[in-house]
């Protein structure tokens, strides 16, 4: 499915009307901009507990073919990512192969820069210079918005854990503690000061 044809759809659709009629039009802008409204919005409702309908934007979304530009497509990454934590079972295959083709696509140069950009994901240190920045950030907003990113790349790290040098395990529990701390703070607070929504 192309870009364009995904987000006229989920722009109608009746199901998420409530929460994207709650995002400020400046957020939506773009094609871009929606891509990564509908990818944040699929995390917030999972750490609602509203797991249908972030299962909903997922299996739409994660139809949307890559085309060539990683600014467009890493959100729909990042929701098959969250699918297979959700169901490693159903998942993991069909995502995963998705990665890997967006990785091999395009000229041989390209695609040596893309493998090495995904080996260096998986040695850490992309995730703990996020780690860092997050836990230097004074506002408290922008550290739950920051751990959304954080929880990204840890997702990341478990689909791939069969490449990894460090312990799986230790990710799945980091991945764990990060869900417990967004979810606490959205059961708290709510969900509408945070990115999309402010």
């Amino acid at each position: 499915m192309k870009i364009r044809d995904f987000i006229k759809d989920i722009e109608n659709d009746p199901k998420l009307a409530p929460y994207l009629n709650l995002i400020p039009k400046k957020n939506k802008k773009t094609q871009m901009d929606a891509m990564h409204v509908l990818n944040r919005l699929s995390y917030i409702l999972y750490l609602s507990d509203n797991l249908a309908l972030s299962q909903y934007i997922i299996d739409k979304m994660i139809q949307v073919d890559f085309d060539g530009d990683y600014r467009y497509w890493e959100p729909v990454q990042n929701v098959g990512l969250l699918a297979i934590y959700i169901d490693k079972t159903k998942y993991i295959d069909r995502v995963k192969d998705m990665i890997e083709d967006a990785r091999n696509y395009g000229d041989e140069d390209n695609v040596f820069v893309k493998q090495k950009i995904h080996k260096r994901f998986l040695t850490g240190v992309r995730l703990n210079a996020l780690k860092a920045e997050t836990e230097a950030s004074q506002n408290e907003v922008v550290k739950m918005n920051k751990r959304l990113v954080v929880l990204f790349h840890l997702f990341y790290l478990n689909a791939f854990s069969d490449e990894l040098d460090m312990n799986p395990q230790l990710v799945y529990e980091e991945i764990n503690s990060m869900l417990l701390i967004l979810r606490q703070y959205i059961q708290i607070n709510g969900f509408d000061n945070l990115y999309p929504f402010k």
